[in-house]
């Protein structure tokens, strides 16, 4: 059975509470708002023990089969507040492969193509961010 629309964003927000690292604080409550059944949204900032930050916006559209993602940024920053990496999918790059999902790295935001990320994905990447 698939999850609700609520245990799906329950499922990110515990992952990005303690998933990613056990250190890891929420800067505020993650925010989930519903817009009727089946469309909804999650902002999120996560701290992390070196003062390194993730913000998320995803807003996920839950009518077909599986979960979409219809706009989504996972900004992570080092504790200066620079980019060390960005998946988003804003549609200003549109001659790149997998438009409109495309991948920023590092605090000149370099942009590279990339598929639809999936947070676990993310969370991967922070975490070598983290152990390095």
């Amino acid at each position: 059975m698939a999850a609700s629309p609520e245990e799906y964003f329950e499922r990110i927000v515990e992952f990005l509470g303690k998933g990613i690292s056990p250190l890891a604080e929420f800067d505020g409550e993650p925010s989930v708002e519903m817009l009727g059944d089946q469309l909804g949204k999650l902002e999120a900032k996560v701290v992390f023990a070196d003062g390194s930050k993730l913000e998320v916006v995803l807003a996920v559209d839950f009518t077909g089969d599986y979960p979409e993602w219809t706009h989504y940024s996972f900004h992570y920053m080092d504790d200066g507040g620079r980019c060390r990496l960005r998946y988003d999918n804003s549609r200003h790059y549109p001659g790149l492969p997998h438009f409109p999902h495309h991948r920023h790295e590092g605090p000149s935001e370099q942009v590279y193509p990339t598929s639809s990320p999936s947070v676990r994905r993310i969370g991967e990447e922070i975490r070598k961010f983290l152990s390095a």
